[in-house]
């Protein structure tokens, strides 16, 4: 099987292979760890793609009012393990439509706040991931905040530098851009909410550093290291 960065899928605009990176010891493995948007509207052959291209696992951020207006195809089908595990901003069903009281700052405000106050819900989900077998697939709504967040700690527990981190990050507006789903459902949204700008994510590295690193703050958060071992040996191809 071909290995990808973007994969070319026909009705999903954001689903990013994390392999590829410098990491410590070695590089991110492809094939392992895949994140993404809104797969609604997957086709049937885009669906053949994703299992072809190894994925077994999809893990489902978004709310519950989310899946219903929008349901996962894999929750219906038998082609992967469907897990759903919301992260939100308390009960706030779409958390690109929160709005906070410093402008300028909502969006890392945001992150900040998953990985302070629902660090149990990112524990479960990298234990999810720790488990799995296969590729796992890991989604919310537009694949920048939530799975932004997961994605920035998957890379950053296996030693991958802060830049590439933000480089990885950043690209989610170009793509989502060139989705006309995604574009028709932003209208009246503020742009910043829509946005991925490198100092979003900028603040949350901030936070992850002054907590003394991501294995730090991964084990404050209760993940254990069998878990953190699991998702390095699979992630990490060692080159020394």
């Amino acid at each position: 099987m071909k290995q990808y960065i973007r994969l070319p899928l026909e009705n999903a605009y954001n689903v990013r292979d994390l392999g590829g990176y410098a990491a410590a010891d070695g590089v991110t493995r492809f094939g392992v760890f895949l994140r993404a948007d809104d797969l609604t509207a997957l086709s049937r052959r885009d669906i053949d793609f994703l299992i072809q291209y190894g994925v077994r696992t999809v893990i489902d951020l978004r709310s519950d009012h989310e899946k219903e207006a929008m349901p996962d195809p894999f929750a219906t089908l038998d082609d992967a393990q469907y897990v759903s595990i919301p992260l939100m901003f308390d009960d706030i069903a779409d958390v690109t439509r929160v709005v906070f009281d410093t402008p300028g700052s909502a969006m890392s405000d945001f992150y900040l706040h998953l990985l302070s106050n629902e660090s149990h819900l990112i524990r479960q989900v990298l234990e999810t991931i720790a488990a799995a077998e296969g590729a796992v697939l890991f989604h919310c709504a537009g694949g920048k905040d939530r799975t932004g967040m997961i994605a920035m700690l998957l890379l950053g527990l296996s030693g991958v530098a802060p830049a590439d981190i933000v480089a990885n990050y950043q690209v989610s507006k170009t793509y989502l851009n060139a989705n006309p789903l995604y574009v028709k459902g932003s209208q009246g949204i503020a742009a910043e909410l829509l946005a991925s700008e490198p100092s979003y994510i900028t603040r949350a590295l901030q936070y992850i550093e002054k907590a003394g690193g991501f294995l730090p703050y991964l084990r404050g958060a209760s993940l254990d290291s069998a878990s953190i071992e699991a998702i390095r040996s699979r992630f990490i191809e060692r080159t020394t």
